[in-house]
C-alpha cells in the first residue's frame, strides 16, 4: 500500500495479462442482415478552439504566496465576456472558495486570454472556466473551457435533416455481401441554413468502403434554424449485422483498458488520483489514432481531474488491428479508483 490509503499500481510488463485482457474487454458476433446506428455530439466551438494563449502553452494561475505557506485551498468559477477579437475579457465571478488572493491571481491569469476568430457579430462571446488551488499536490488545476453558447447550439441540432428523408444512410451492397462491419466518424461543419456542410472523415481501413455512403448521405444534410453562426458536429456511424454487436464488453474496469496500453503510455499517466474525488467514472470514445478520444466526465465534475482526463485523449491500446476495427469509435464507461502510481516497481 502507498501513503494516504490508495492502493499503488507498478508500471511494468504484465506478461500473459494483456492476453487476458485482451479476451475479455471485447465481443464480436454476426448474423445475416443489416443495421445501422448513428449518435451525435457537438464539437467543440470556434472560440473555445481558437482561444488563445492555446491550451498547451496556456499554463496556470499562480498559486497565491501566503495561501499556499498556510495550506489554505482555493477555489474560483469565473465566466469570461469577449466584446473583440483583441479585447481582453470582462470577468464576472460566478463561485469562489477561499479568499480574494485567489480571485486576483485567476484575474491576472485571464487578461491575457483572446479570441482571434471571433466577429463583430459574435459579441459577446462567453467562456466559463473552473480553476482550484490545492496545495497538498503543489498545483493549480484549469477546467477546459466551456462556452455559454453550447446549449442554444446543441438545441439546433434538432432541425438538423437530410433533404429527401434518409434518416441513415444506406449500407453499400457490396459491403453487405461480404459482412463488412465499422463505424465511419465524421465532422461535418455548417456555415449556411440552405448548404450542405463540409465534411472531414475517420475510419479504420476495414471500414473505408463504407465511407462514401456517409458522404453521399452527408451532401443531402442541411439545418435550416442555423442562423448566422457556423456550428461543427461530430457523428459516428455504425454498420452491423442485425441481432448482433462489436465493441468494448459492458463493465470493462480501468485495470484492464491501462494494461493494454504501450509502457511508455502508462508512464505518462497523472501518477495520483486521490486529489481528483475519487472515484470518479468516465465515459471514453475511442478514436485513436486518427482523432483524440473524446472524453467525459460522469455525473460530477471536477476541474482536478483536467491531467487525467487529457492523458486520457491522447491513450492508445496496443492490441490487434481486428480488435482496433471494432473499437474504433465506439465507447465504454469505467470508474477511476483512488490509486497512486509507482514509478520505479522493484524488479521480479
Amino acid at each position: 500500500m502507498s501513503s494516504g490509503g490508495a492502493p499503488a499500481l507498478a508500471l511494468r510488463p504484465l506478461r500473459g495479462v494483456v492476453a487476458r485482457a485482451a479476451g475479455v474487454m471485447l465481443a464480436i458476433a454476426w448474423a445475416a442482415t443489416p443495421a445501422l446506428a448513428q449518435q451525435t455530439t457537438l464539437d467543440e466551438s470556434d472560440a473555445v478552439k481558437c482561444l488563445t494563449p492555446a491550451q498547451n502553452v496556456r499554463g496556470a494561475p499562480e498559486y497565491p504566496f501566503v495561501a499556499y505557506k498556510t495550506g489554505e485551498t482555493g477555489r474560483v468559477s469565473v465566466q469570461l465576456a469577449f466584446m473583440a477579437p483583441d479585447a481582453p475579457p470582462q470577468v464576472d465571478l460566478l463561485t469562489t472558495v477561499g479568499d480574494d488572493s485567489f480571485v486576483q491571481s485567476v484575474r491576472s491569469f485571464v487578461e491575457p486570454f483572446r479570441v482571434p476568430c471571433m466577429r463583430g457579430a459574435d459579441a459577446p462571446v462567453r467562456l466559463r472556466f473552473d480553476f482550484v488551488f490545492k496545495p497538498d499536490t503543489r498545483q493549480v488545476f484549469v477546467g477546459r473551457p466551456a462556452d455559454a453558447g453550447d446549449a442554444d447550439r446543441r438545441a439546433k441540432l434538432a432541425c438538423l435533416q437530410p433533404m429527401g428523408g434518409e434518416a441513415l444512410p444506406s449500407y453499400p451492397r457490396a459491403a453487405l455481401e461480404r459482412a463488412i462491419v465499422g463505424r465511419v466518424i465524421v465532422r461535418f461543419r455548417f456555415d449556411a441554413p440552405d448548404r450542405a456542410p463540409a465534411m472531414e472523415f475517420y475510419a479504420r481501413p476495414a471500414a473505408r468502403s463504407l465511407q462514401r455512403a456517409v458522404e453521399d448521405w452527408g451532401r443531402k444534410l442541411r439545418m435550416p434554424c442555423l442562423g448566422n453562426e457556423p456550428i461543427s458536429l461530430v457523428q459516428v456511424h455504425v454498420f452491423m449485422i442485425a441481432g448482433t454487436a462489436y465493441g468494448f464488453k459492458p463493465g470493462l474496469d480501468f485495470r484492464t483498458l491501462l494494461v493494454l496500453m504501450p509502457v511508455a503510455t502508462r508512464a505518462a499517466m497523472p501518477r495520483d488520483t486521490t486529489g481528483m474525488g475519487c472515484p470518479f467514472s468516465v465515459r471514453l470514445w475511442y478514436r485513436q489514432p486518427d482523432l483524440p478520444n473524446h472524453v467525459f466526465q460522469v455525473a460530477s465534475q471536477e476541474a482536478a481531474r483536467e491531467p487525467f482526463l487529457r492523458w486520457l485523449e491522447g491513450a492508445r491500446l496496443d492490441v490487434p488491428e481486428a480488435m482496433l476495427d471494432a473499437i474504433f469509435g465506439d465507447t465504454t464507461t469505467f470508474e477511476v479508483p483512488c490509486l497512486k502510481i509507482d514509478p520505479t516497481p522493484k524488479k521480479e
